[in-house]
This record gives structure tokens, sequence and C-alpha cells, in this order.
């Protein structure tokens, strides 16, 4: 079975999730050149993480049911022995392990840009900040069965929390540490989460 596994992870990678991958990598190398990473307190290090680096939750968790867009991969994919959602939850740990691995080398890079923070917590933020927005695009693509509209609904709501986004979206409000503090980020995290497996769920049903 675990052979299965990681010849079903490789395929994905190799026909589907290397190009994501690429660009989520791109999007990090060129953070010097459009945001300041040096010698930053925690608020102005929140705030490059949260403004900036979030975006590849949506870049990398997003297009999770990239694949199921191609009704011919949905066909063969049936007739495989490995449940489909299994298959999901396979994209879904390649994803995680590539935020997370570039979560920590951008903090570490803050880190030797002399920013002042605390690493675990900031880290720990960081990825439910992104959980939330990339589960909120999976949930959206599976629900409309568009991987278009994952990218919009997530979007949109990065987009709200600017200017008095906070008044309105309370504890669900996602740029705390640019005020520095974790409020609501444990919160943010269990929702990105709940949305990520709802979505599977729903994507099975509907495959």
């Amino acid at each position: 079975m675990a052979e299965n596994f990681w010849a079903a992870g490789k395929v994905h990678f190799k026909y589907h999730y290397w190009f994501h991958l690429l660009a989520a990598t791109l999007f990090f190398l060129a953070a010097p050149f459009l945001v300041g990473m040096e010698a930053l307190n925690f608020p102005q290090t929140g705030k490059v993480l949260e403004f900036y680096f979030s975006l590849s939750g949506i870049i990398l968790l997003t297009p999770l049911f990239a694949p199921d867009q191609n009704r011919d991969i949905r066909d063969l994919l049936r007739t495989r022995e490995m449940p489909f959602w299994w298959l999901h939850l396979i994209r879904l740990a390649e994803a995680f392990v590539s935020l997370t691995v570039l979560a920590v080398l951008f903090l570490f890079w803050m880190r030797a840009g002399e920013c002042r923070f605390e690493f675990l917590p900031c880290c720990l933020g960081t990825l439910a900040t992104c959980l939330f927005l990339g589960g909120l695009g999976i949930l959206a693509a599976s629900l409309t069965d568009s991987l278009p509209i994952g990218y919009m609904v997530s979007m949109i709501y990065y987009v709200c929390n600017f200017g008095s986004g906070r008044d309105y979206l309370g504890p669900f409000y996602l740029f705390t540490m640019t005020e520095g503090t974790f409020d609501g980020k444990m919160w943010i995290g269990i929702s990105g989460i709940l949305m990520i497996l709802l979505g599977i769920l729903w994507g099975r049903r509907r495959i």
C-alpha cells in the first residue's frame, strides 16, 4: 500500500503539482524585491508574513482538485483500487510539506536579516493563515467544481481583511500579527483544516 501512495504522489507531482511549487518558489525568491526583510520588529515581521507570504497558501493548497478538472482523468482514477479521497490526502500532504518548508526557510531568511520575532509562534501563525486561505479556496473549488472560483474566493477574502476588515471579520480577521498579537490564530488554523476536510468530503461525493 505504501508503494501505491508513493507512486501516486510522484505521478501527481510530475504531471500536476511541480508548476504550482515552482510558482510559490519564485514568489518566495521575489520577496526581497517587493517587501522589506531586514531589521524588522515583530509587528513589521507579521505584516510581511501575513500580507505577503500568506498568499503561498492560495498558491500551494487551492489547486488540490486541479487534476480532477479533467473528466478523462476522473474516469481513469475511478478504475483504480485506491479510494479517490486517499489521492486527495496524498496531494494535500505534498502541499502541506511544501508550504511548511517554504515557511520555515522564509523565517530563517528573515532571522538572518536581523528581524526580531518568536520563531515558532510566528511559524505556526503564518501556517494557520495559509491554511485558512488555502482551505477556503479548496472548499470553494470543491463546492463549485471550479478551480478559478476557488482562487477568486480566497483572494476576495484576503482583500477584505484590509481597511476596516477587523470590524467585519471579527475572530476570522487574518492580520493580527501586524498588530503585535497572535489572537485568533488557533481558530483560524482550525477553521482552515475543517474547510479542507469539508472540501475533500464534498469532492468525494461529487466524484
